[in-house]
């Protein structure tokens, strides 16, 4: 099993005339009086080798969900996925189970029903299960068998030695 992870990061880009017409200038300061050209990069990393495998650069206004997408056809069957708390849909556990790919995602605690009644349980781990919502069903339109399943996950609450409670 391969050990891959996603992050992104903003770019603060050289003020150049070719640059601001590839990605746009922003707006910032107190006074929103300051232009930037401003990009969001994404890279699909194997932590283990410390090698970057693939790397995506966008638009400020993209998302880093819409950058991770692009990285998938880097992950072969059986890698294990890490994202952290930005990156959890539905429709990509979805995705990411149909194309046989291992996960492990950082979560927000109140982010979804189902981990919000975890984290309140004080339950250490639990078995979930998820419908795909309709509006993300042409996402999976090469997986029809996946469309009308339910979507099983672990949820796993980790105490960290601050006290604080991660769940993955």
């Amino acid at each position: 099993m391969k050990l891959l992870a996603v992050d992104g990061t903003r770019l603060i880009l050289p003020n150049h005339h070719s640059v601001v017409e590839e990605f746009g200038e922003h707006s910032f300061g107190p006074n929103a009086d300051s232009q930037s050209s401003l990009a969001l990069a994404s890279l699909l990393y194997d932590p283990l080798n410390l090698i970057t495998v693939d790397a995506q650069i966008a638009p400020y206004a993209s998302s880093e969900r819409d950058l991770l997408y692009k990285h998938l056809d880097k992950l072969k069957e059986g890698d294990l996925l890490l994202l952290d708390r930005g990156f959890p849909s539905i429709a990509l556990l979805y995705l990411l189970a149909a194309r046989k790919i291992e996960f492990c995602i950082r979560m927000k605690e109140d982010w979804w029903l189902a981990v919000k009644d975890f984290t309140d349980s004080g339950e250490k781990e639990r078995i979930v299960s998820f419908n795909l919502p309709k509006k993300d069903r042409t996402m999976l339109k090469d997986y029809p068998e996946f469309l009308d399943q339910k979507l099983k996950c672990r949820l796993v609450c980790v105490t960290l030695e601050n006290r604080k409670k991660e769940v993955l």
